[in-house]
């Protein structure tokens, strides 16, 4: 009996000291977990110094965009524009990035779309805060770039519906956020405005950069998007995503070489966008962007995103932050650094 009660004891003894060791190995792994985070946070901000470059885009990398209609107008256009409007017509109730997301894919859904919008940002956004497109506390100027593209004459390329949600967006901007004519750039292939080959849009958004402290820039993109093999490794799906100008096929055609160097000839590569435009941007200064193509979902190369899963937004641990800024060694898999558990409860945490 005594040896029974020993036993017993020494049993109990063992469990009170396994359980103390899985809660210390809990709390360590929490701590890495909030250690890597910060550590993600810092790079962020010294790779991308603007704290304000949100994009919304029509759907994940590996998904198309639907046109729905005769005229075969964009879905997330035309989803997106109905929750802006209706949140307009309510004045005094706020209206959070998660709603608008939520309800944008719900409408989205509506019209029997499968593809999924994307939000992703230079900074964690906390999403239940309210959503600007300029913000109240903005003093400087204000700009607008609308590219609306359908390609005509490109036999297969063309689309139908891009100018008209191009001025639906203008309209929009006008009526709801207060912008003036002469504040909004468009670039459309119609004859009228000028023409968004790839040197007129790269030229924009050059100007972009140039935005100073204060001031906020709205960027709307309606046309082809695409993707293509992957140069330097930064995309974990081993495609780099593209937009494709007006005069894509021409570049394409008229460039000599095997068809990667074609491709990146004749498409707007998000690397490039990441280089002349985001990367330059001023700390204070506001990028909302709006991208309605196939292939968008990580356009813009931004460190944080959300895709309607959770409450708040994912980092994005597969990044390699010395491709956002000089003198980073890329971030890699985490995993293999800090421990599978670490990895799976930074995710859980998230």
């Amino acid at each position: 009996l005594s040896a029974k009660k020993i036993m017993a004891s020494s049993g109990q003894k063992h469990d009170e000291m396994f359980a103390k060791f899985l809660v210390e190995e809990s709390e360590k792994q929490v701590s890495d977990a909030q250690k890597i985070r910060e550590s993600f946070d810092r790079k962020a901000r010294k790779a991308i110094k603007a704290d304000g470059v949100r994009v919304i885009a029509a759907c994940h990398d590996l998904q198309k965009a639907l046109g729905i209609g005769e005229d075969k107008h964009g879905v997330f256009t035309k989803s997106i524009l109905k929750v802006l409007k209706e949140n307009k017509k309510s004045p005094g109730t706020p209206l959070t990035w998660v709603n608008l997301y939520k309800e944008t894919q719900h409408n989205m859904e509506e019209e029997k779309s499968v593809q999924k919008p994307q939000l992703t940002s230079s900074r964690d956004i906390l999403l239940e805060e309210e959503m600007h497109i300029v913000p109240p506390e903005s003093a400087g100027k204000r700009t607008a770039l609308l590219i609306g593209i359908n390609y005509k004459g490109q036999a297969e390329n063309e689309l139908t519906g891009c100018h008209d949600d191009t001025m639906s967006m203008k309209d929009y901007l006008i009526q709801h956020e207060g912008f003036k004519e002469e504040e909004i750039i468009i670039l459309m292939d119609d004859r009228k405005h000028t023409e968004p080959t790839k040197e007129n849009i790269m030229a924009e958004l050059e100007k972009v950069a140039l935005s100073e402290p204060g001031d906020s820039y709205f960027l709307y993109f309606s046309g082809h998007g695409g993707s293509v093999a992957d140069r330097n490794g930064d995309d974990a799906d081993g495609l780099d995503e593209t937009l494709v100008p007006s005069d894509a096929q021409k570049l394409y055609n008229d460039t000599r070489g095997w068809k990667a160097r074609k491709e990146r000839a004749a498409y707007i590569i998000d690397d490039n966008i990441l280089k002349v435009m985001v990367r330059p941007l001023k700390p204070g200064v506001t990028l909302t962007c709006l991208i309605d193509c196939c292939h968008s979902g990580t356009v813009f190369d931004l460190p944080y995103r959300y895709n309607g899963t959770g409450v708040t937004m994912e980092r994005d641990y597969g990044i390699k932050f010395h491709h956002l800024a000089y003198g980073f060694a890329g971030v890699g898999c985490v995993g293999a650094v800090v421990g599978v558990t670490t990895w799976q409860i930074v995710n859980l945490l998230e």
